[in-house]
Protein backbone atom coordinates (compact mmCIF):
# COMPACT_ATOMS: atom_id res chain seq x y z
CA UNK A 1 0.00 0.00 0.00
CA UNK A 2 1.20 3.82 -0.22
CA UNK A 3 1.42 4.74 3.35
CA UNK A 4 5.68 3.83 2.97
CA UNK A 5 6.66 6.51 5.10
CA UNK A 6 10.52 5.80 4.70
CA UNK A 7 9.96 5.65 1.01
CA UNK A 8 8.10 8.74 0.55
CA UNK A 9 9.78 10.65 2.55
CA UNK A 10 12.92 10.01 0.97
CA UNK A 11 12.32 10.89 -1.82
CA UNK A 12 13.62 14.34 -2.94
CA UNK A 13 10.80 17.75 -2.80
CA UNK A 14 8.57 15.69 -0.56
CA UNK A 15 8.50 18.34 1.23
CA UNK A 16 7.11 20.58 -1.57
CA UNK A 17 3.98 18.12 -1.28
CA UNK A 18 3.29 19.09 2.69
CA UNK A 19 4.77 16.50 3.93
CA UNK A 20 7.18 16.64 7.02
CA UNK A 21 9.58 14.18 8.34
CA UNK A 22 10.47 16.04 11.73
CA UNK A 23 7.70 16.53 14.63
CA UNK A 24 5.58 19.35 13.84
CA UNK A 25 2.89 21.17 15.38
CA UNK A 26 -0.37 22.05 13.58
CA UNK A 27 -1.30 25.83 13.70
CA UNK A 28 -3.31 27.86 16.59
CA UNK A 29 -2.86 23.85 19.06
CA UNK A 30 -0.30 22.11 20.95
CA UNK A 31 -1.10 18.71 18.74
CA UNK A 32 2.10 17.49 17.46
CA UNK A 33 2.95 14.59 15.01
CA UNK A 34 5.66 13.31 12.80
CA UNK A 35 5.86 11.28 9.67
CA UNK A 36 2.99 14.01 8.17
CA UNK A 37 2.40 12.79 4.68
CA UNK A 38 0.63 16.46 3.19
CA UNK A 39 -0.58 15.70 0.44
CA UNK A 40 0.32 12.29 -0.37
CA UNK A 41 -2.94 10.18 0.35
CA UNK A 42 -5.00 12.41 -1.78
CA UNK A 43 -2.93 11.65 -4.71
CA UNK A 44 -3.04 8.22 -4.00
CA UNK A 45 -7.16 8.37 -3.46
CA UNK A 46 -7.71 10.29 -6.94
CA UNK A 47 -5.53 7.97 -9.12
CA UNK A 48 -7.41 5.08 -7.14
CA UNK A 49 -10.61 5.81 -6.76
CA UNK A 50 -11.19 6.94 -10.06
CA UNK A 51 -9.74 3.85 -11.29
CA UNK A 52 -7.30 5.48 -13.33
CA UNK A 53 -5.72 3.58 -16.06
CA UNK A 54 -3.37 5.91 -17.87
CA UNK A 55 -1.57 8.83 -15.36
CA UNK A 56 0.93 11.60 -16.23
CA UNK A 57 3.15 13.47 -14.43
CA UNK A 58 4.99 16.09 -16.13
CA UNK A 59 7.84 17.47 -13.90
CA UNK A 60 8.20 14.81 -11.39
CA UNK A 61 11.52 15.89 -8.86
CA UNK A 62 12.06 12.55 -6.90
CA UNK A 63 9.32 10.68 -8.50
CA UNK A 64 6.79 12.05 -5.16
CA UNK A 65 3.51 11.60 -7.37
CA UNK A 66 3.90 9.31 -9.57
CA UNK A 67 4.97 6.60 -6.96
CA UNK A 68 1.44 7.36 -5.71
CA UNK A 69 -0.28 6.98 -9.00
CA UNK A 70 1.61 4.11 -9.77
CA UNK A 71 0.87 2.55 -6.01
CA UNK A 72 -2.95 3.04 -6.84
CA UNK A 73 -2.96 1.34 -9.96
CA UNK A 74 -1.42 -2.22 -8.36
CA UNK A 75 -3.68 -1.81 -5.93
CA UNK A 76 -6.75 -1.54 -7.84
CA UNK A 77 -5.50 -4.71 -8.99
CA UNK A 78 -6.06 -4.43 -12.36
CA UNK A 79 -5.29 -7.75 -14.97
CA UNK A 80 -2.50 -7.26 -16.40
CA UNK A 81 -3.81 -7.13 -20.19
CA UNK A 82 -5.88 -4.25 -18.68
CA UNK A 83 -2.70 -1.36 -20.39
CA UNK A 84 -2.27 1.14 -17.08
CA UNK A 85 0.37 2.63 -16.74
CA UNK A 86 2.01 6.12 -15.54
CA UNK A 87 3.99 7.92 -17.39
CA UNK A 88 6.71 11.02 -16.36
CA UNK A 89 7.45 13.74 -19.14
CA UNK A 90 10.63 15.20 -17.61
CA UNK A 91 13.51 17.26 -19.43
CA UNK A 92 15.81 17.01 -16.32
CA UNK A 93 17.06 20.42 -16.90
CA UNK A 94 18.71 23.02 -14.99
CA UNK A 95 16.63 25.25 -13.34
CA UNK A 96 16.13 28.76 -14.80
CA UNK A 97 16.21 32.23 -13.12
CA UNK A 98 13.71 34.63 -13.34
CA UNK A 99 14.28 36.97 -15.95
CA UNK A 100 14.49 40.30 -13.94
CA UNK A 101 17.28 38.12 -11.66
CA UNK A 102 14.98 37.48 -8.90
CA UNK A 103 13.55 33.89 -7.27
CA UNK A 104 15.77 31.33 -8.83
CA UNK A 105 12.91 28.45 -8.60
CA UNK A 106 10.90 30.74 -10.49
CA UNK A 107 10.72 28.25 -13.61
CA UNK A 108 12.25 24.51 -13.66
CA UNK A 109 12.62 23.69 -9.77
CA UNK A 110 15.22 21.38 -10.58
CA UNK A 111 16.43 17.54 -11.82
CA UNK A 112 14.36 14.75 -12.24
CA UNK A 113 17.07 12.72 -9.56
CA UNK A 114 15.68 9.66 -11.24
CA UNK A 115 17.36 10.26 -13.66
CA UNK A 116 21.01 10.63 -12.56
CA UNK A 117 20.76 7.32 -10.65
CA UNK A 118 20.19 4.27 -12.34
CA UNK A 119 19.78 2.68 -8.58
CA UNK A 120 17.58 5.64 -6.96
CA UNK A 121 14.54 4.50 -4.75
CA UNK A 122 12.32 4.99 -7.81
CA UNK A 123 13.47 3.58 -10.23
CA UNK A 124 13.93 0.54 -7.51
CA UNK A 125 10.63 0.07 -6.71
CA UNK A 126 8.42 1.09 -9.88
CA UNK A 127 11.24 0.12 -13.01
CA UNK A 128 7.80 0.06 -14.99
CA UNK A 129 6.89 3.79 -15.12
CA UNK A 130 7.70 4.93 -18.43
CA UNK A 131 9.84 7.98 -18.98
CA UNK A 132 10.04 10.47 -21.46
CA UNK A 133 13.04 12.73 -21.11
CA UNK A 134 12.07 15.34 -23.42
CA UNK A 135 10.20 19.21 -22.62
CA UNK A 136 6.67 19.01 -22.48
CA UNK A 137 6.73 20.75 -25.75
CA UNK A 138 7.94 18.05 -27.44
CA UNK A 139 6.70 15.23 -25.61
CA UNK A 140 2.91 15.76 -26.86
CA UNK A 141 3.36 13.59 -29.24
CA UNK A 142 4.10 10.60 -27.26
CA UNK A 143 0.92 10.75 -25.67
CA UNK A 144 -1.28 8.70 -28.22
CA UNK A 145 -4.28 8.18 -25.54
CA UNK A 146 -6.48 9.41 -23.48
CA UNK A 147 -5.42 10.65 -20.25
CA UNK A 148 -7.45 10.01 -17.22
CA UNK A 149 -5.22 11.51 -14.76
CA UNK A 150 -2.77 14.46 -15.31
CA UNK A 151 -0.33 16.05 -12.87
CA UNK A 152 1.52 19.38 -13.85
CA UNK A 153 4.35 20.26 -11.97
CA UNK A 154 7.32 21.36 -14.17
CA UNK A 155 7.47 25.28 -15.59
CA UNK A 156 6.68 26.92 -12.70
CA UNK A 157 6.09 30.84 -14.73
CA UNK A 158 2.82 31.59 -15.80
CA UNK A 159 3.47 30.59 -19.53
CA UNK A 160 5.34 27.75 -18.91
CA UNK A 161 2.30 26.03 -16.78
CA UNK A 162 -0.46 27.76 -18.90
CA UNK A 163 1.54 26.11 -22.23
CA UNK A 164 1.24 23.03 -20.32
CA UNK A 165 -2.38 23.38 -19.24
CA UNK A 166 -3.13 23.87 -22.66
CA UNK A 167 -1.27 21.88 -24.69
CA UNK A 168 -2.70 18.17 -22.79
CA UNK A 169 -5.90 19.20 -22.01
CA UNK A 170 -7.18 18.26 -25.27
CA UNK A 171 -5.49 14.89 -24.31
CA UNK A 172 -7.48 14.53 -21.11
CA UNK A 173 -10.67 12.29 -21.20
CA UNK A 174 -14.28 13.72 -20.48
CA UNK A 175 -14.55 14.07 -16.37
CA UNK A 176 -11.26 13.41 -16.25
CA UNK A 177 -8.46 15.16 -13.86
CA UNK A 178 -5.37 17.93 -14.12
CA UNK A 179 -4.05 18.61 -10.74
CA UNK A 180 -1.87 21.95 -10.55
CA UNK A 181 0.78 22.28 -8.10
CA UNK A 182 1.82 25.18 -6.01
CA UNK A 183 -1.46 27.64 -6.38
CA UNK A 184 -0.71 29.58 -3.59
CA UNK A 185 3.40 29.88 -3.91
CA UNK A 186 4.47 30.50 -7.58
CA UNK A 187 2.81 33.85 -8.58
CA UNK A 188 2.41 32.62 -11.80
CA UNK A 189 0.74 29.32 -11.17
CA UNK A 190 -1.40 31.40 -9.05
CA UNK A 191 -3.05 33.43 -11.51
CA UNK A 192 -3.46 30.56 -13.75
CA UNK A 193 -5.70 29.02 -10.94
CA UNK A 194 -7.49 32.25 -10.89
CA UNK A 195 -7.85 32.53 -14.45
CA UNK A 196 -9.19 29.02 -15.27
CA UNK A 197 -12.06 29.34 -12.75
CA UNK A 198 -13.74 31.75 -15.44
CA UNK A 199 -14.07 28.71 -17.89
CA UNK A 200 -17.12 26.99 -18.32
CA UNK A 201 -15.79 23.08 -19.64
CA UNK A 202 -13.92 22.80 -16.25
CA UNK A 203 -14.48 22.97 -12.57
CA UNK A 204 -11.70 24.07 -10.58
CA UNK A 205 -11.27 23.53 -6.49
CA UNK A 206 -7.76 25.05 -5.42
CA UNK A 207 -6.93 23.61 -2.03
CA UNK A 208 -4.41 25.99 -0.84
CA UNK A 209 -1.13 25.55 0.88
CA UNK A 210 0.07 23.21 3.62
CA UNK A 211 0.96 25.46 6.79
CA UNK A 212 2.76 24.18 9.83
CA UNK A 213 2.69 27.34 11.75
CA UNK A 214 1.69 30.94 12.22
CA UNK A 215 3.35 32.49 9.46
CA UNK A 216 4.84 35.71 8.48
CA UNK A 217 5.54 37.13 4.79
CA UNK A 218 9.15 37.08 6.25
CA UNK A 219 9.39 33.09 6.59
CA UNK A 220 8.65 32.57 3.06
CA UNK A 221 11.41 31.00 1.78
CA UNK A 222 10.95 32.55 -1.98
CA UNK A 223 11.30 36.05 -0.50
CA UNK A 224 14.43 34.68 2.11
CA UNK A 225 15.72 33.43 -1.05
CA UNK A 226 15.87 36.59 -3.64
CA UNK A 227 16.76 38.75 0.06
CA UNK A 228 19.75 36.25 0.30
CA UNK A 229 18.46 35.50 4.05
CA UNK A 230 18.06 32.01 3.79
CA UNK A 231 19.88 29.48 5.89
CA UNK A 232 22.89 28.12 4.36
CA UNK A 233 22.27 24.80 4.87
CA UNK A 234 18.82 24.85 3.76
CA UNK A 235 18.02 22.66 0.91
CA UNK A 236 14.24 21.75 0.21
CA UNK A 237 15.61 18.29 -1.67
CA UNK A 238 17.02 16.78 1.26
CA UNK A 239 15.54 15.72 4.17
CA UNK A 240 14.07 17.25 6.78
CA UNK A 241 11.77 17.90 4.21
CA UNK A 242 10.27 20.85 6.01
CA UNK A 243 11.37 23.47 8.10
CA UNK A 244 8.21 24.46 10.83
CA UNK A 245 7.90 28.05 9.70
CA UNK A 246 8.08 27.30 5.85
CA UNK A 247 4.92 26.92 3.97
CA UNK A 248 4.95 25.23 0.42
CA UNK A 249 2.62 24.53 -2.20
CA UNK A 250 -1.37 24.61 -3.10
CA UNK A 251 -3.09 22.32 -5.11
CA UNK A 252 -5.40 23.01 -7.72
CA UNK A 253 -7.80 20.01 -8.87
CA UNK A 254 -9.55 21.06 -12.83
CA UNK A 255 -12.33 18.57 -13.47
CA UNK A 256 -12.82 18.90 -17.48
CA UNK A 257 -16.80 18.15 -17.84
CA UNK A 258 -16.60 18.33 -21.89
Amino acid sequence: MFLDVDYLMSLQYSGSQGTSDTEMTFPDSSIRVENYLGFAPFYYSLAYSMMAKKCVCIGSGGGFVPSLMRQAQIDIGFPDTYGDETIIIDANLEPIPHPDGGNPLWGWQGHAHWAEDENHPFNQRYPEVKKIIKKSSEAIKDITFEIDLIHIDADHSYEGAKKDFEAYFPKVRKEGIISLHDTDSCGGITVLIEELKGRPDIEVINLGEMVYSKWTKEDNIFDLETKGKLPKDFDPTVRPAHAEKYRWGGLGIIKKLS
